[in-house]
């Protein structure tokens, strides 16, 4: 990021540009926000990232397109023939004669912004990849033998598909950088949100079985965990089940750990080739929320480890929505462990997560206050990060949040970020979903701040 002003990103998808045409929305934002860049996302199947708000924020056409996603820039063949999958462009229209990289990169330069690109690992938020040829025969295999929703990260083909995308999109297009969404995680955690763990293929037991773990005792110990789980929730469990096949069955940790070595292996891998393909270009790496209410990812995901392989970390610091996020999670620990009481669980973890928030009843649908956010960044930093991006949600949609966000609050958010001594924002996640009023407030705030300094 070379402006020299604190820098700061908005969100587009090539939907806006379609909707409301090119000109128009980046004539928007840069009069609204006065941003340093845009942050386009160029590849995804996520609706809250490739589609119409879910709310109509007063401008563009109202509802889901409908449209599967897919990769919303010219793909190459030449680079994915040798990964046993298919293209990656999108395939409906309009979008398959779309190139948003091309318009957006012109549009960036006209306007003297930096364009950057945004891409989310596979997360399962309700979007498939069904456009990708084959895209079937990566798919995890969870523990009773049978296909799941998203790819398996040990698979090699999926893992070759990632960097052919990447070189094809470095080797094709002018840009400033690349974040890439960080936003899954392992078996474990699948089973305490009420998910059939994954994965458990031929490939993950070969890693499984080179870490010396026994892959027969590792499947046994995540049924006997989901089916503790399940009980549980059926009121015929215990709150120490768990604890119980924990012990019955150390494999489970075992797997869960070496299954988080691969996925986050797969990041350092595309840091290193990006580097190599055009060094200038900042690599960035988005952190999931799960990250600050989860202190089993939190112990997983080392900030240190992230900063090596980045030239920064944007956290996902939405704190009205994470209010109604916490209260749901709450509600799936609370039912896998037994019933323990919600609040019992939200102390003892916000305590060991260095959270000072309010109690869940405070939060469930009026959302988190605006200083989640400086508390989001002092984690990231404390935890080993250096350089931090914090990203503000704006108007970002959560079921179960009571209230719209106002210009109050946008303005909170970010001077919240200022304050923690962030190194810059972006303005998330999806500008097909933010009202102007509050585009209006963030450069009122980012203005402020600027005069400040």
């Amino acid at each position: 990021m070379n402006d020299k002003r604190w820098p700061v990103l908005v969100h587009l998808n090539a939907t806006s540009l379609i909707d409301e045409g090119t000109d128009t929305v980046f004539d928007i934002v840069q009069q609204k926000v006065d941003p340093t860049g845009v942050l386009m996302a160029a590849h995804g199947f996520n609706p809250e990232i490739i589609d119409r708000g879910r709310t109509w924020p007063g401008h563009g056409p109202k509802g889901s397109h409908g449209g599967l996603g897919g990769y919303y820039a010219e793909a190459h063949d030449h680079f994915y023939r040798h990964t046993g999958l298919g293209s990656p462009h999108v395939t409906e229209s309009p979008f398959a004669e779309f190139d948003a990289m091309a318009v957006g990169a012109k549009a960036a330069a006209e306007r003297g912004l930096e364009l950057h690109v945004y891409i989310l690992e596979s997360a399962g938020t309700g979007g498939f990849q069904r456009n990708v040829t084959n895209w079937p025969t990566v798919l995890e295999v969870d523990v009773d033998g049978r296909r799941g929703k998203l790819p398996c990260v040990n698979h090699p083909s999926y893992r070759a598909w990632k960097l052919a995308l990447l070189e094809d999109l470095y080797t094709s297009y002018e840009f400033k950088g690349l974040l890439w969404g960080v936003e899954r995680w392992g078996p474990l955690h699948q089973i305490i949100a009420g998910e059939q763990p994954a994965c458990f293929c031929e490939h993950c037991r070969g890693v499984a079985t080179a870490a010396g773990l026994d892959w027969l005792r590792v499947r046994r110990g995540y049924a006997a965990l989901r089916d503790s789980v399940a009980a549980a929730r059926a009121d015929a469990g215990k709150p120490g089940a768990l604890l119980r096949v924990l012990l019955e069955y150390p494999e489970v940790l075992g797997w869960e750990a070496r299954w988080t070595e691969a996925y986050l292996s797969l990041h350092r891998e595309l840091y290193g080739a990006a580097k190599w393909l055009q060094p200038e270009r900042s690599f960035g790496l988005g952190l999931w929320h799960y990250y600050f209410i989860n202190p089993l990812l939190q112990a997983e995901w080392n900030m240190a480890d992230f900063s090596a392989a980045s030239d920064y970390i944007r956290p996902i610091l939405y704190h009205l929505p994470e209010g109604p996020r916490i209260k749901r999670y709450l509600g799936l620990l609370s039912t896998a462990f037994g019933g323990m009481r919600e609040e019992t669980i939200w102390a003892f973890f916000a305590e060991m997560l260095g959270l000072d928030l309010p109690k869940p009843a405070a939060f469930a649908s009026a959302g988190l206050p605006a200083d989640y956010v400086a508390q989001g960044v002092n984690i990231v930093r404390r935890n080993g990060g250096t350089r931090v991006i914090a990203g503000i949600g704006v108007d970002v949609f959560e079921n179960g949040l009571a209230g719209a966000m106002t210009p109050e609050d946008t303005e909170a958010a970010i001077e919240a970020a200022w304050k923690a001594q962030a190194d810059g924002i972006t303005i998330a996640r999806n500008y097909a979903e933010m009202q102007h009023a509050n585009l209006d407030a963030a450069g009122r705030a980012i203005k402020a701040i600027r005069a400040s300094r």
